[in-house]
């Protein structure tokens, strides 16, 4: 039947984007911040969802398994935003606080009560993850309110910063 091929055909290509999105392309496996414009600008594209991307002092290389769990927070975090916040715009900043590097997401959606118990496995995911790399992980939010989320990692955490030179970047998603 043509419309069973039809749909294989569809969930195929689903299939290798996501497996995309997953996997970054090596040449830009430590630049987090690249790999999170290149992120935001194509959920920007397809959600209508305006995201900006800035980055203080932040360093342009970070261990690549430090990268990946960092990339795959705010991976589920955006896909958070646009599954469930009704938000119009969200914006992702990372920071070299003292000795400790700085990520926040944040969105202007609906919010939600925190009060309630979250079993969502993306939320456990980011925890996680964060606590893998040796951060914290911390989300607030309010109805009406949006959505924060921070996550801090130290330097002294089981993987080090790079002594390359940092990122003083402000991008907004889609303009270059």
């Amino acid at each position: 039947d043509e419309r069973i091929i039809e749909q294989i055909e569809i969930l195929s290509k689903d299939v290798r984007t996501i497996s995309h999105r997953l996997s970054p392309p090596e040449r830009i496996a430590k630049n987090l911040v690249g790999m999170v414009e290149a992120l935001a600008q194509e959920i920007q594209q397809t959600s209508g969802i305006h995201f900006s991307v800035q980055a203080f002092d932040f360093p342009e290389e970070l261990d690549p398994i430090l990268v990946s769990d960092l990339y795959h927070i705010i991976q589920e975090a955006i896909q958070n935003i646009v599954r469930h916040a009704q938000a119009s715009t969200a914006a992702i900043q990372f920071f070299r606080n003292e000795n400790e590097l700085v990520l926040t997401v944040d969105d202007n959606g609906r919010g939600f009560s925190t009060g309630g118990k979250s079993d969502g496995i993306g939320l456990r995911n980011m925890q996680v993850r964060a606590a893998n790399a040796g951060g914290m992980f911390e989300m607030t939010s309010e109805p009406g309110k949006g959505t924060h989320i921070l996550i801090s990692i130290p330097q002294n955490a089981n993987r080090g910063f790079s002594d390359t030179p940092p990122v003083a970047d402000d991008v907004v998603a889609g303009e270059n």
